[in-house]
């Protein structure tokens, strides 16, 4: 219900992003508002990490008219304090009023990385990371924590999130998996519109906006191939057919597009050797002629000017701008500081001097940067910054209460060898936490959390307890004894302090269960690329030592991005994936440790099992099962329970040619009650362009089935985009033949015929 009324909402914030062009401001004011700059650029820094806004550059800039938009917070570096949120809006209150008495007097758009929570800003509430979001399958979680990463960002007087990313994860040494909602382009859909109707649903009453005014704008990263690097590292080269990259890599973002999301921003790489930043393919054809977006497009960080620096695509400034803003249609250069590079607006006004290009351009970008400031309430006479708010907009006990669920959803249980788990809290019984893991809470956060690329300052976070402290806490009054040791730490090619090894080793011996965190260090972006999927440093020594010791290990996996394992698995009881959880990843862990709360989450990626088959999706195609060559740990969709659900008779009735309703009866066999999500895969047996093995097409769920229960749930697979293809031609195909549908072990046949191609990618040269 809640998607349906923030999707009538966007549908008038569409209405509103026509161009809007006013003959009162001059072409040096519509400059002005295609760049943007860091505003760390802008700040002072003192030695002790404070910080302080430099008022004479923010003035010199607006005076030149220079600058229409600003972003990044003072504490995405390592060494300074995190920002409260009343220094947020003071910070933004003063930018208001400088813009609008200085330069154009166009009040500056602020965007914020707010990408799990409005994760710049003191005390505010954590999601999980999105691929834990995607662990739980349910939009409603994805729904939550965009609207109250938008709520608690506009508190701060920021209404632009650069959120969410809708590239799929193929790549498992990428630093950014984590980012993503996995590996299937239908649940990043699915999850993508859901976090984009949130973060852009109508602000609470308490938060007392002028009527008619939208909360916040979302911005879905990064269009469009950014995942798929051919090195598994970030910013490198990708190669992808176009028929591939319509197949599997645009549906999330079409989803975003069908959203109603107001903002997109570009990427780093370039595709198939040409920069996505002055590409007119991807910036033009695909997203403004064929996908029909028409709000503001944004470059990622210093790419215009990367066509120099890094790509090699253009030899001086003025061409890389001429090259972005003429070939394509991006509306705002975000650029790093006004120092390192020429003015921007002095290379777009350059270029407009020499007829490389248009005034008419320029028009039309400055129309769309007025049109997302006019929605947003910016050009309404008063700052951003909530006035006369009344009840609670930031840290709310409602924003709490979402979090933990999403983070106690996404909880994975992917082995439990003779019902290890759930563990019993009795008197006297000896448990063992080990692992650096076990004891801490910027792990389970992750990068973009508090800083860039994350922190292992404690105190930095004012709420959550650790896998250890929680399991402290909940066992006190059993009786329990719970003891921990670091053993080996999380960091990549660490060697483990052989005492702190020998102190994990004794504490197994001794105890009835053990319960070993093995995860990463935090990271963001580039720096978290690594060249080795093996879990980092010594910490499979670690798992072997404690495991000959005890036959009662529980492995936590505390990772953003899958690790290989090896023998591990075969060596412990039970395996829990908790992927990035956030402050709240100790209780979620922990309730389903001790059976308080029966584990639902599935994977929504594939665990790899070997390096070289970790690149393969499982929606490969048949032909990567030859010789064997496919081998995972565990599958796509892969979550166990304490309960067991068992599937009834499957039915799947055709309504009209390529729709489908898919009904299944879901019986609960176990003692305990459960929630599921039921998958439903398609494939045909042959095709022209080679068909996946699998493809999932449509998901349900049951919620909360009693034991012995039953019930029917029925899946409308309604988008016959999901049984096309995209041929060689780059035109959707939906070819007559034998659909086989898939719930759990049973399937269903059904026979299709030919339809017309409903559409082809024909870019205009």
């Amino acid at each position: 219900m809640h998607i349906v009324v923030a999707s009538l909402l966007l549908l008038a914030s569409l209405v509103a992003l026509a161009p809007l062009v006013s003959s009162t401001h001059t072409f040096d004011d519509k400059v002005s508002q295609m760049a943007q700059y860091d505003a760390n650029s802008l700040m002072t820094f003192s030695a002790d990490g404070a910080y302080a806004i430099n008022r004479t550059a923010l003035a010199d800039l607006l005076d030149a008219n220079a600058v229409g938009s600003l972003f990044n917070s003072p504490s995405s570096g390592s060494g300074t304090a995190v920002p409260p949120l009343r220094w947020w809006q003071e910070y933004q209150d003063l930018i208001f009023h400088e813009s609008s008495t200085r330069g154009s007097k166009i009040p500056i758009l602020f965007g914020l990385d707010s990408v799990h929570g409005a994760n710049y800003i003191y005390n505010a509430t954590l999601f999980p990371q999105q691929i834990g979001m995607a662990a739980t399958f349910r939009m409603q979680n994805a729904w939550n924590a965009g609207r109250v990463a938008a709520i608690e960002t506009r508190a701060a007087g920021i209404p632009w999130l650069f959120s969410p990313i809708l590239g799929i994860a193929v790549q498992p040494t990428w630093a950014r998996v984590y980012e993503t909602f996995g590996e299937d382009p239908l649940l990043a859909s699915i999850m993508g519109r859901a976090i984009i109707s949130g973060i852009q649903s109508p602000a609470p009453k308490e938060m007392n906006l002028p009527n008619g005014t939208q909360m916040a704008a979302a911005c879905m990263k990064h269009f469009v191939g950014y995942t798929n690097l051919r090195t598994g590292h970030d910013r490198t080269p990708v190669w992808i057919p176009n028929n591939v990259l319509l197949q599997y890599f645009v549906p999330p973002f079409e989803a975003g597009v069908d959203a109603g999301v107001l903002s997109v921003m570009e990427n780093y790489i370039e595709l198939n050797g040409r920069p996505v930043v002055a590409s007119k393919l991807v910036l033009q054809s695909l997203l403004r002629d064929y996908l029909k977006f028409k709000g503001l497009l944004v470059t990622d960080y210093n790419e215009m000017m990367n066509l120099v620096d890094f790509h090699h695509a253009a030899s001086t400034y003025e061409d890389a701008v001429y090259q972005s803003i003429n070939l394509t249609s991006i509306d705002m250069s975000m650029i790093s500081d006004p120092v390192s590079f020429p003015l921007f607006v002095n290379l777009v006004k350059s270029n407009v001097d020499k007829g490389r290009i248009s005034t008419q351009r320029v028009e039309e970008s400055f129309g769309r940067v007025m049109a997302l400031k006019k929605t947003l309430g910016l050009l309404d006479g008063q700052s951003p910054v909530p006035r006369n708010t009344t009840g609670c907009i930031f840290a709310c006990d409602q924003h709490r209460l979402a979090a933990m669920t999403a983070a106690q959803e996404s909880i994975t249980l992917l082995k439990n060898d003779n019902s290890v788990l759930p563990l019993s809290a009795v008197s006297g019984v000896n448990i063992a936490v080990i692992g650096q893991a076990c004891d801490s809470v910027p792990l389970m956060a992750g990068g973009w959390t508090v800083h860039w690329q994350g922190t292992s300052n404690r105190s930095q976070f004012p709420y959550g307890s650790t896998i250890f402290e929680e399991l402290t806490a909940q066992m006190r009054t059993a009786g329990a004894n719970v003891t921990y040791s670091e053993g080996c730490n999380v960091t990549e090619q660490s060697i483990c302090d052989a005492t702190s090894l020998t102190n994990a080793v004794a504490a197994a011996a001794v105890a009835d269960y053990v319960i070993l965190c093995v995860g990463e260090r935090h990271y963001a972006e580039k720096p978290g690329d690594i060249d080795d999927l093996t879990l980092p440093g010594e910490q499979l020594v670690m798992v072997r030592a404690v495991a000959a010791v005890n036959a009662n290990v529980v492995l936590v996996l505390v990772e953003g991005r899958p690790r290989l394992l090896e023998e591990v698995p075969s060596l412990v009881k039970a395996v829990v994936h908790a992927y990035l959880p956030g402050p709240y990843g100790g209780t979620a862990v922990v309730n389903v440790l001790l059976g308080r709360y029966n584990p639902q989450g599935r994977l929504p990626l594939t665990y790899p099992k070997t390096i070289n088959n970790a690149p393969i999706q499982y929606w490969r195609k048949y032909s990567a099962n030859t010789g064997g060559d496919y081998v995972v740990q565990w599958p796509f969709g892969h979550g166990l329970s304490y309960t067991t659900f068992s599937y009834g008779q499957l039915a799947v009735e055709q309504t009209a040619a390529y729709r489908f309703n898919v009904s299944v009866v879901v019986t609960n066999v176990g003692e305990y009650f459960g929630s599921h999500s039921i998958l439903v895969y398609a494939t045909q047996l042959a095709r022209r362009i080679t068909p996946e093995v699998q493809r999932l097409v449509g998901f349900g769920r049951v919620e909360a089935l009693a034991p012995s229960a039953s019930a029917t749930v029925n899946i409308a697979i309604s988008d016959p985009a999901l049984l096309s293809y995209v041929d060689e031609y780059n035109c959707e195909q939906l070819e007559g033949g034998e659909v086989t549908f898939t719930v759990g072990a049973q399937s269903v046949v059904i026979a299709t015929v030919d339809l017309p191609s409903p559409r082809c990618f024909a870019p205009k040269p």
